[in-house]
């Protein structure tokens, strides 16, 4: 969710939208909501990995998604610490955020804390989805994510099945929401989409002004 509120939002700060970059090829991330805007990437072949990172600096004025799949996860740091990524990205004026989903299991703390010192000069941003559990209250996770040196950190409100439900639906988008233009859905569940939305707002320090 987090990497398509991300991709829908910023087509309001640039209607050309970002460039997405989707390396689950499962297809069932990302590129099912932006399919003609997504470049599906295997970051085991060297070509796509130059598509990806060549991409980026190609472009440093863009905003640029890129959807990590788990077991992509360690090939794209050591790719990314191999080419230098994090220096080639501060000389081309690109600033690189890191979101990471953070499970409820002791193992998904620990991958957290050791991403998070991966890229110095990188935003580091735990994400604690607390539809699938908090891993703050697993034995053991909370001592680790208490070392984790983040800039700011997102938890996600859990949302009931039928408001997860209209999210979900074919037609909604974030940006629709706050644009207006979602009268078809119940003003009670709008209200909750709405405070989900600006809960998220409130914890990046992001304004909806600064999308519009």
């Amino acid at each position: 969710m987090i990497s398509r509120l991300y991709s829908d939002l910023l087509h309001l700060r640039d209607p050309r939208g970002p460039k997405i970059y989707d390396t689950d090829l499962s297809g069932n991330s990302v590129v099912t909501r932006f399919p003609s805007k997504t470049l599906m990437l295997d970051l085991a072949k060297v070509g796509d990995q130059l598509k990806l990172f060549d991409g980026v600096l190609a472009e440093p004025e863009r905003d640029h998604v890129v959807d990590l799949s788990a077991d992509m996860l360690t090939r794209f740091f050591s790719i990314f610490k191999e080419i230098n990524f994090e220096e080639g990205a501060a000389e081309a004026g690109v600033e690189i955020t890191i979101h990471h989903i953070v499970d409820p299991s002791v193992p998904s703390v620990r991958t957290a804390l050791e991403t998070s010192r991966i890229a110095p000069s990188a935003s580091f941003v735990p994400v604690r989805n607390l539809a699938i559990g908090d891993c703050l209250v697993v034995p053991g996770a909370a001592e680790i994510y208490q070392k984790i040196e983040f800039d700011s950190e997102i938890v996600m409100p859990n949302l009931e099945p039928e408001v997860q439900a209209w999210t979900e639906a074919p037609d909604f988008t974030w940006s629709g929401l706050l644009l207006g233009r979602h009268d078809d859905i119940p003003y009670e569940i709008r209200l909750v989409i709405t405070n989900f939305l600006q809960s998220i707002y409130d914890q990046t320090d992001a304004r909806e002004e600064e999308f519009k």
